[in-house]
Order: C-alpha cells, then sequence, then structure tokens
C-alpha cells in the first residue's frame, strides 16, 4: 500500500526523526569528527576520548601496522562526514517534503547497512580467525576455551547484523511506501480521488448486471377526432298572412240586425 495523500498518512514517526532522531545522528557524527581530529593534532575536548585511541591502537595491532591511528581517523572522519551532510540533507528537507530528503535517507540506510556487513567481515576475519582472539583474551584463547569464544562471538554478531538489517529494512518500507508524498515544488496539490486511509476498497467476484438505459416514455396516442354531423338548420314555419281587420269596417247589413251580411248575397238580393 502506497501514500499519496499527506492528511491521510501516519507521520507519527515521520516526525519523531524530524524533531529528535535525525538531529541525534547529526550530533553523534558530529561529535565522533571532533574526536578523530583530536587524536590526530593531540588537542583536548570535554568529553573523553581513550576508547578511540585503543580502537585505533586495536585496529593497527591487527592489520600489523599497514593501518595507522592516522589512517584511521582520516577513513572515519570521511565516513561521518558523508553521513552526516545526509542527515543534514534529511533533516532539512523533509519539512518541505522535497525529493532529495528521500534520496539522501534511502542513500543513508544503504551505506549503513554496507558499514554492519562490514564491521561483521572484518570481524570474522581479523578476530576470530586472524589474532584478534589472542590480543583481547590473551592466554584464555587457547585451547577448548577458544571454541567456546569464537561461538559466542559469532552468535553476538549474527544477532547484530539480523537486528541491524531488520531496524534498516523497516525504515526502508516505512519511507518507501511515503515516497510520492516528497516533491520537487513547493506547491502540493491533494488528490481529489483518493480513497480515505482505513476505509478499504471493498471488491466483489460478482460483477453487477448492466443496467438497460430507460427508454423514453412512449407518447399518449393523440384522441381521434368526433365526427360530428351538422345541426340542421331550424325548419321555419310557413309565413302565415294575417289579414288586419279594421277597427271599423263598412259592411252591409241589410237585415238591419248588426250582422254583416254576405257580399255576395247581399249583392244578389239586390
Amino acid at each position: 500500500m502506497e501514500y499519496i495523500d499527506r492528511k491521510d498518512t501516519h507521520l507519527k514517526y515521520h516526525r519523531l526523526m524530524q524533531f529528535f532522531g535525525w538531529p541525534l545522528l547529526i550530533i553523534i557524527h558530529g561529535l565522533e569528527i571532533a574526536t578523530c581530529v583530536s587524536t590526530v593534532f593531540n588537542f583536548k575536548l570535554p568529553w573523553p576520548t581513550d576508547f578511540m585511541t585503543q580502537a585505533q591502537q586495536f585496529i593497527t595491532t591487527l592489520s600489523k601496522g599497514a593501518i595507522t591511528p592516522i589512517l584511521t581517523s582520516v577513513i572515519l572522519i570521511i565516513l561521518a562526514l558523508i553521513f552526516m551532510v545526509l542527515e543534514f540533507y534529511t533533516w532539512i528537507g523533509s519539512f518541505k517534503w522535497r525529493k532529495y530528503s528521500y534520496r539522501s535517507w534511502m542513500i543513508v540506510l544503504f551505506f549503513t547497512f554496507l558499514e554492519v556487513i562490514g564491521l561483521a567481515v572484518l570481524t570474522e576475519l581479523f578476530i576470530v580467525r586472524g589474532t584478534g582472539l589472542s590480543i583481547l583474551f590473551g592466554q584464555q584463547a587457547t585451547g577448548a576455551l577458544r571454541g567456546k569464544i569464537v561461538l559466542c562471538i559469532r552468535i553476538i554478531v549474527v544477532l547484530f547484523v539480523l537486528l541491524a538489517s531488520l531496524i534498516l529494512w523497516l525504515n526502508f518500507i516505512y519511507w518507501h511506501k511515503r515516497r510520492k508524498l516528497y516533491s520537487n515544488e513547493d506547491f502540493y496539490e491533494e488528490d481529489e480521488n483518493v480513497q480515505e486511509y482505513g476505509r478499504p476498497e471493498v471488491t466483489s467476484s460478482i460483477q453487477p448486471l448492466p443496467q438497460e438505459t430507460p427508454k423514453p416514455a412512449a407518447e399518449a396516442p393523440k384522441p381521434e377526432p368526433e365526427l360530428t354531423m351538422p345541426e340542421p338548420a331550424p325548419q321555419t314555419s310557413p309565413e302565415t298572412i294575417v289579414l288586419e281587420m279594421p277597427e271599423k269596417a263598412n259592411f252591409i247589413d241589410a237585415d238591419g240586425d248588426g250582422v254583416a251580411d254576405d257580399v255576395v248575397g247581399d249583392i244578389g238580393n239586390k
């Protein structure tokens, strides 16, 4: 699992290294450089330097004078200076998530692993198989006791290599998963399509059925026009001719009975 979003990434160990781990490593290598310089130029320091002098003399004895104390100091100064510069770049760049910060720390982890392997090889060659046992343990490193001493030294060396390798490997995995959090630019944009940490994506082997696109609703059929018969024209009754009778008509009343006599009859009677 790789992390690409700083908001949803655990960074407690990263913060611990920022405020304690990397500054402490820089101080340790700085003290190592000062101690080696003091042994070369023979000046006093506020802390004891006898252990460095004894280590240089032991290396000179093991190498039968091939590696002098001055050469040992120069080699240690160069190695400590390289580590201190890389750790300084790692520490400064970690606050702005620079790409060189991640790369510098990966180089430090790789060189530290080589240093651990180198110490194990030197212990096997110069102490276990060489004259180192006689120098360290004197007459006790002879006979049956020698085998027990060699076994104990080898067990200690193997445990040291395994423990150091495990720590270095865990550090490598931790920062390798967070390598995409580092950038070469000041501007950092969070990815909008990032899955939130702690919510694993649910995957299923059952594929959902393809959803059919809904068909548009059929238009309602238009009502057929009703056939309407034209209304018949209103029938008009034939006109009735109304003869207006005059209020006072001049009629012939020959009988004098007040009723009009028939015109024809009246005329005939005449």
